[in-house]
């Protein structure tokens, strides 16, 4: 069973431990057909797939930065963000990776540390420092740590570039520098959010009169009187990244702290599993139109049109699966008591549920806005 930890009560044998899986993970072969560069790019890939619509120019070649083409740029109807399956979804996705890291560092305990950004607020500090996830680039190249340059840790497939063509092979960061997103969230943001005792509900999407709990966590609610537009899971994202960094697009597990980031936003749905007494999932029923959202509705995690193998051998998981972390195979060094984990809905409303009217349409973004901009403030294609 794996303990998930802190990054900032890491060892430093233990920080060095994560980093060398990380890198054996990134020279481990790809799984898909046709391949992406390596394992690690696997999840990259499957991230981008769930963003953006993509062709692969050449099948018989590896997927790059010089093998795909975008078709649509934002995947309508969407698999795992801006929808209730946001959370069960990247829980999937980190399990995978977990998994993959276990295999390739041997050591069948190992788990992905989370960064806990209401709290370790340092940029000089944890996770930041040269032996873990390197520093700041200032809206440029990291310079320091295990992933500076393409030569320590090269982009092989990324969206980040705003005006068509390959994107940058190198880690790039901006901490705070994107006007209007110049801190992270607090403790008394993250208090409140797991306060909201409704998981999701009806339009399902990132509509920001809807406080729920995944559109607060998600970042897409933002509590009235905030100093920010967008909150929470979106606001690391932009925080971390600023005006070009890495972390905005599609592509954004190239930066190795979007899964430190992901596996902190999986712990407050662990810690808001414990607080409130659920239901713990929403809608209990498929969506029309919207597949992979239903509680027992398998998530979707690629797109057969350009591979024909899945990302990983498990069967594809439903929100049901997922729900309960324990059963996963790790914890949290935060965990208490688990929670008696609650997917029993109420029969009143189960079969009125209603669809928001943005699901069919064809939208238009640009790669640095994916964590930004609505439904709402998009363009028609």
């Amino acid at each position: 069973m794996a303990v998930r930890k802190s990054a900032s009560t890491l060892t430093p044998g233990e920080r060095a431990a994560y980093v060398t899986a990380v890198k054996q993970l990134k020279a481990a072969p790809s799984k898909f057909t046709p391949p992406t560069t390596s394992r690690y790019d696997d999840y990259v890939y499957v991230h981008m797939q769930a963003m953006l619509v993509i062709k692969v120019n050449d099948p018989s070649k590896p997927v790059d930065n010089t093998n795909w083409t975008e078709v649509s740029s934002m995947r309508m109807p969407m698999w795992a963000h801006r929808c209730p399956a946001f959370l069960p979804w990247h829980r999937e996705l980190l399990r995978n990776f977990e998994k993959d890291l276990q295999t390739v560092s041997g050591n069948p305990t190992l788990g992905i540390p989370y960064w806990d950004w209401s709290v370790d607020q340092n940029p000089g500090s944890i996770p930041w420092t040269n032996d873990f996830m390197g520093g700041d680039g200032h809206d440029g190249p990291v310079t320091a740590g295990p992933f500076a340059g393409s030569t320590n840790w090269k982009l092989n497939l990324s969206e980040d570039n705003d005006n068509g063509g390959p994107g940058l092979d190198h880690l790039t960061r901006g901490f705070g520098l994107a006007p209007g997103f110049n801190r992270l969230p607090t403790p008394a943001e993250v208090t409140a959010t797991t306060a909201v005792a409704i998981y999701d509900q009806s339009t399902w999407d990132d509509h920001e009169g809807s406080a729920t709990f995944r559109n607060e966590l998600e970042g897409w609610y933002v509590p009235p009187g905030s100093t920010v537009k967008d909150g929470m899971h979106n606001l690391v994202h932009l925080w971390v990244g600023g005006n070009t960094g890495a972390m905005l697009p599609s592509s954004s597990p190239n930066d190795p702290v979007f899964f430190l980031h992901h596996c902190n936003i999986d712990r407050l749905w662990a810690v808001w599993q414990s607080l409130q007494a659920g239901p713990h999932y929403a809608p209990p029923a498929p969506l029309p139109g919207e597949p992979g959202q239903g509680l027992n509705e398998a998530m979707i995690f690629y797109d057969p049109a350009v591979s024909t193998t899945p990302p990983w051998s498990d069967p594809p998981a439903t929100p049901a699966q997922v729900i309960d972390h324990r059963a996963l195979g790790y914890t949290y060094d935060t965990d208490g008591r688990a929670p008696a984990i609650n997917t029993t809905f109420p029969a009143i409303g189960a079969n009125t549920l209603t669809i928001g009217p943005l699901i069919s349409r064809q939208l238009t973004i640009t790669p640095r806005d994916r964590f930004k901009r609505r439904l709402s403030e998009l363009s028609e294609e």
